[in-house]
C-alpha cells in the first residue's frame, strides 16, 4: 500500500470519528461557547503540524520514522479509549 493511501485512510478514519464525536456532543446539548472558541484555537496549530508531517514524510529516509511514530500514537490513543471502557465492563 502507498503511503499517500496509507495517509489518506487515516486521515478520512479520524475525521469520520471526530464528525461523530461532535454529532453527539451537539445532540446532547453539551457544545458551549467556548468549547467552539477551542475548536477555532486548535485549528492552526493541527493544520501546521499536518503540514510539517507531510513535509517530513517526503523527505528520503523520514517517511518510515513519521509513520512508526503515528503507529505508536494511534496504539496510544486505542488503548487510551478501550481502558476506560472494559474498567466500566468489569
Amino acid at each position: 500500500m502507498a503511503l499517500e493511501a496509507l495517509r489518506d485512510t487515516l486521515v478520512a478514519a479520524l475525521a469520520i470519528g471526530a464528525l461523530l464525536r461532535l454529532v453527539l456532543v451537539v445532540g446532547s446539548g453539551q457544545f458551549s461557547a467556548r468549547s467552539l472558541m477551542l475548536c477555532l484555537m486548535a485549528a492552526p496549530p493541527g493544520h501546521g503540524d499536518h503540514l510539517v508531517a507531510q513535509s517530513a514524510i517526503h523527505r528520503p529516509g523520514r517517511g518510515g520514522a513519521v509513520l512508526k511514530l503515528v503507529c505508536a500514537l494511534l496504539v496510544f490513543t486505542g488503548v487510551g479509549l478501550i481502558g476506560p471502557a472494559l474498567q466500566r465492563l468489569l
